[in-house]
């Protein structure tokens, strides 16, 4: 019951501080961090894109920097009308994606419900799940799942209880709402 509380709180609290940086928000998902539920993952999916961050109960006034990401989604879009996604793939995703199309032309995809692994102390942590997808030699469409590694220690955990308890590091505040330009896998 207390989990659900706290994710209420976290999420509205996320809903009245967007439009005062001029977002619509159409829908947020949140998600606890590992081994607790005071600390959230927060997606806002706005008209354009979508807006991300970490929000403890304990924050206060504080916010965390956001990312804004864009809601490109037409490549995966595109290769659905000409090849057979697998259904996993259709039901996993939802509207909750962004995609990147690399140097070698696959298309990364990623899956923005869980975030980034260990998000809360690192901008530049791998997203927890990434598609990659790909033609094939027959134009056939290839496809794995790019999940990285958990390491969780005590130096993650003892981070990550900081964390917790609104410890927000000084480089991590919202000073400004920054702009992801890469997705990191």
């Amino acid at each position: 019951m207390s989990a659900l509380a706290i994710r209420s709180v976290i999420i509205n609290d996320f809903h009245r501080e967007l439009p005062k940086h001029g977002y619509t928000v159409s829908e947020i998902h949140a998600e606890p961090t590992p081994f607790n539920h005071q600390l959230w993952y927060l997606c806002a999916k706005t008209e354009h894109g979508f807006v991300l961050t970490y929000r403890s109960i304990w924050d206060g006034d504080q916010w965390e920097q956001w990312i804004e990401l864009p809601r490109d989604q037409a490549p995966l879009r595109s290769l659905a009308n000409n090849y057979q996604l697998p259904n996993k793939m259709n039901v996993v995703l939802e509207d909750w994606y962004t995609c990147l199309t690399t140097d070698d032309g696959a298309l990364n995809v990623i899956d923005l419900r869980l975030g980034k692994r260990y998000g809360w102390e690192d901008e530049h942590a791998p997203f927890v799940f990434i598609y990659n997808l790909w033609h094939t030699d027959d134009h056939a469409l290839g496809w794995s799942m790019n999940k990285p590694e958990g390491r969780y220690d005590f130096g993650r955990l003892k981070t990550l209880f900081a964390r917790i308890t609104g410890r927000i590091s000084e480089n991590r505040l919202q000073h400004a709402v920054s702009i992801e330009t890469e997705v990191h896998d």
